[in-house]
């Protein structure tokens, strides 16, 4: 058996995406693709002289002496998963995450703060997704191969991580180089700032909606939904992916995201209704008309652009129209 590189490590992790849901509903074809996936993986690592030092279920966890080794099985791994024939109706997607860094090793382990750090970017990507940290992309130097680059992420907050990661992304042309932002710390969302659309208010961080300066009661995942929507204004949200947000690898019935979306239409009509009722007449009516406008906006379905509602705040239109899309 080789020996585990010590030193300045670099290591990948990866974990199959929505593995829990895909388990729930397709037990016997999740048997049959966790069984190839696994050895694909090792076949992969091994070849680019990787060494899997853990697996914890279908995650796995690769030490490499070089960081271009690592890169590259993170790469090929990827390539060979596009095109694995995956039993119907199932695809199985993984996410990867490299980082380098000096961690203790002992009776075939590896522990301290680089490990925590790469599981916390790990976290963050989505299917089909490498994420490199600042540390393994500055170990790279220029030998990126010339059809791959690394885009840069820009630096993000990690979850129970107190100093930031600038955040790299693999693109090689053969693979899919376009995901939803990243799943950073804050549950739904990893905004610090306020988000406001008209007269409301959110504070991820504080979890608070307001409206007016007024705190409206919302549920613990009816404001995990309206974060993310609104983190995503810029498109239409999946449903998949949005209950992958709320419930990170947890199985649920997609009535419960239509149970929150209720929550979250019910807080801010009446928290609109509430507050109007210390406006003037005048007040009151523009407010009457934002509550019709959203809400109806999120009871419809997706013919909601033919409507005459138009003049809705960036964010507020974006909340509605990924709620259009939901038919929530």
């Amino acid at each position: 058996m080789r020996a585990l590189p010590s030193g300045t490590v670099t290591f990948l992790f990866t974990d199959i995406d929505g593995s829990t849901r895909l388990w729930d509903r397709f037990p016997a074809q999740m048997r049959v693709a966790l069984a190839r996936h696994d050895a694909l993986m090792r076949e992969v690592i091994a070849s680019h002289d990787g060494h899997v030092f853990k697996t914890v279920g279908d995650a796995f966890c690769a030490a490499f002496a070089r960081p271009a080794d690592a890169l590259a099985a993170a790469r090929a791994a990827q390539r060979a998963l596009v095109a694995e024939p995956w039993p119907a109706p199932i695809a199985i997607t993984v996410r990867m995450a490299l980082h380098s860094g000096n961690a203790d090793l002992r009776d075939g382990d590896y522990f301290g703060p680089p490990l925590n750090r790469i599981a916390r970017l790990l976290s963050a990507g989505h299917g089909g997704q490498v994420l490199v940290s600042r540390a393994a992309r500055e170990l790279l130097g220029d030998v990126l191969a010339d059809e791959v680059s690394l885009r840069d992420m820009g630096v993000q907050r990690l979850k129970d991580l107190s100093r930031p990661e600038h955040v790299y992304q693999l693109v090689d042309p053969a693979l899919a180089s376009e995901f939803p932002p990243l799943r950073m710390s804050g549950g739904a969302g990893a905004s610090e700032a306020p988000l406001r659309f008209d007269r409301f208010e959110v504070r991820p961080q504080e979890r608070r909606l307001l409206v007016d300066g007024q705190d409206a009661a919302l549920g613990a995942r009816a404001f995990d939904v309206l974060v993310a929507l609104i983190e995503r204004r810029e498109r239409l949200v999946p449903k998949s992916e949005l209950m992958d947000i709320v419930w990170p690898e947890t199985a649920v019935e997609e009535n419960n995201l239509q149970v929150h979306i209720s929550a979250l239409r019910k807080a801010l009509g009446t928290a609109a209704t509430e507050m109007g009722t210390s406006t003037t007449t005048g007040e009151l009516g523009k407010c009457r008309q934002w509550r019709r406008e959203l809400v109806q906006h999120v009871v419809q379905g997706d013919d909601a652009d033919d409507r005459p509602f138009r003049r809705r705040p960036p964010l507020g239109s974006a909340v509605a129209d990924n709620c259009d899309r939901h038919s929530l």
